[in-house]
């Protein structure tokens, strides 16, 4: 199992839509069983947009890291385990009206997505198992 994306798949990143990179995240995260965020000490960053509270996430380390610059350079990489992301932050994050945005970048916004679907959409990829890629 990886744990960085190759340099191949970097270069190909800025090219992606919010779609794509959404779906090559969601089956990373499930392969990897793990998601980064980006906070500090005292856990998971919530950002707003428009008074509307959201967190971030990605399938990888690096690529939260890549995201720590500008407003965001205060903050640095956060781990969660797959199943703790699914069955606990999510649904703390459904309670609370949190959105989640999958995969952006410093210049890209990622895929907006609300926890509940999210949540349905990864525990139906999981319990199906089908989600290796090739690369």
């Amino acid at each position: 199992m990886r744990t960085s994306p190759t340099p191949s798949e970097l270069a190909m990143f800025d090219d992606l839509t919010p779609i794509e990179r959404f779906d090559y995240a969601t089956i990373r995260m499930a392969e990897c069983e793990d998601v980064w965020s980006i906070g500090s000490d005292e856990g998971f960053a919530i950002e707003e947009k428009e008074g509307k509270p959201y967190i971030v996430v990605w399938p990888y380390q690096q690529l939260a890291q890549n995201y720590c610059v500008d407003e965001h350079e205060d903050k640095q990489p956060l781990t969660i385990s797959l199943e703790m992301f699914v069955y606990n932050l999510l649904m703390q994050c459904q309670e609370e009206g949190i959105a989640i945005q999958i995969f952006p970048q410093p210049s890209n916004e990622g895929r907006w997505i609300s926890a509940v679907d999210l949540f349905s959409y990864m525990e139906g990829l999981m319990e199906s198992g089908e989600y290796y890629m090739e690369g």
